[in-house]
């Protein structure tokens, strides 16, 4: 009967001492590395995200510098295609220069500016001119000629009522924009 119980002892502390180096292995050893596996896998996550934003980041910058090489390049044929700060006088006296050769009478009404960029601004302007047909048509022609960039949207050519008729047989309105530098 001793023997048996000393077996049972032997049993019930050799299952105690595995229970016991169970709950230290996992209280010591599984459980902090559980949480260093969970710290390394939200690290690697952040790393990923970091690396993702760098290659976004990179391919903008990339992006931004081809544009402006491309910019670069055709910046003096952009310069000539809108009015150069300080030369809005320059280029409306031209306007009328072209008129009085067409013998048109013109009116030229703007619009409020719209900022495109911080250096170009946009101006609506309108036309309303009248003649002949062949000296509206050749005007319209040398505005889109011009070296400025002038958008035409717009024409509506229609009969001057009776009393005009004799001296400027139709009004045409050109509708359209410019393209202003901002100092």
């Amino acid at each position: 009967m001793k023997q048996k119980l000393k077996t049972t002892s032997q049993i019930a502390i050799g299952i105690f001492t595995l229970t016991v180096g169970t709950a230290i292995m996992v209280g010591f050893v599984a459980i902090p590395s559980s949480q260093n596996i969970v710290t390394l896998g939200q690290q690697i996550s952040d790393a990923q995200a970091r690396v993702s934003k760098t290659i976004a980041r990179g391919l903008q910058f990339r992006d931004i510098a081809q544009n402006t090489d491309m910019i670069k390049k055709n910046l003096p044929r952009l310069s000539r295609m809108m009015i150069i700060p300080g030369k809005e006088v320059d280029f409306f006296t031209t306007l009328e220069q072209k008129n009085q050769l067409r013998n048109l009478d013109q009116i030229i009404r703007l619009g409020d500016p719209k900022p495109i960029t911080p250096s170009i601004r946009e101006l609506p302007l309108t036309f309303e001119l009248r003649g002949e047909y062949a000296g509206i048509m050749a005007y319209i022609n040398d505005l889109e000629r011009a070296p400025e960039q002038i958008l035409i949207r717009k024409v509506v050519i229609h009969p001057a009522s009776e009393t005009d008729k004799t001296q400027k047989p139709l009004i045409a309105t050109v509708e359209g924009s410019i393209y202003v530098g901002t100092p």
